[in-house]
């Protein structure tokens, strides 16, 4: 999912960041093969990555080395885990309520009961 001028504290993230996050998340690596890589500047490359430093993301561990230290895009991972959990509890309690009301179709509420843990253990397993 490429995220394009999100504001992460002060800083719009563009998608050349998550193309530079993606390549330290590979290992350390400087201004230039990066700018390589992408086929932009040397200068734009250090402008981002200056940007990305200042709000805790990288760190230059010196000689223009740069790595990864605070990966924004896990704060968007936990938060569509918490979001899918949300989900599951919720067709699963609807499914207990419905059961708890005594209704007539019981195998209706067995299987949204079984598809939510299906969902479940398929995100478990990631």
């Amino acid at each position: 999912m490429s995220i394009q001028n999100q504001s992460v504290m002060g800083l719009d993230r563009k998608e050349i960041d998550d193309k530079i996050l993606n390549e330290l998340h590979e290992g350390r690596n400087v201004p230039s093969n990066l700018a390589d890589e992408f086929g932009v500047s040397r200068q734009y490359i250090q402008q981002r990555l200056k940007l990305l430093e200042a709000a805790n993301y990288v760190e230059n561990i010196g000689r223009g080395v740069y790595e990864i230290i605070n990966d924004p895009r896990d704060e968007r991972a936990v938060d569509d885990t918490r979001a899918d959990v949300s989900r599951i509890c919720h067709s699963v309690r609807a499914a207990l309520t419905a059961l708890e009301d005594e209704s007539p179709n019981i195998e209706t509420c067995r299987s949204e009961l079984e598809d939510a843990l299906e969902e479940c253990d398929a995100r478990t397993s990631r």
